[in-house]
């Protein structure tokens, strides 16, 4: 049985100025751009076979990142992440596609 990783994207970005929205605007398409999906407004996940593709990943998007956001990873194993509950809200289109297709990068 092989093992799948999922990586939880968090982010925090100012939205104060025409600047800081228009980086977060790249940044956000950056990561969909890499086969993210949002969960929640700042919460993205993504699948991959592999650390080492999540590590490459994470690595580029890390030379986006802007001076004033915070931006956080976590990696899960797709066992980890199915062990999840849902106490408020439905399943978002991006954890679906995880559960039923296993899309993986």
């Amino acid at each position: 049985m092989s093992i799948n990783y999922v990586g939880l994207l968090m982010y925090d970005f100012p939205m104060k100025t025409l600047e800081e929205k228009k980086e977060y605007t790249i940044f956000r398409k950056e990561i969909i751009k890499r086969g993210y999906y949002q969960i929640q407004k700042s919460i993205y996940i993504v699948n991959t076979s592999t650390k080492e593709k999540l590590n490459v990943i994470e690595k580029h998007l890390s030379m986006l990142v802007p001076k004033n956001s915070s931006v956080r990873t976590l990696t899960l194993t797709d066992d980890q992440f199915s062990r999840m509950k849902v106490l408020s809200g439905e399943l978002t289109f991006g954890e679906k596609i995880l559960k039923k297709e296993s899309r993986i990068l």
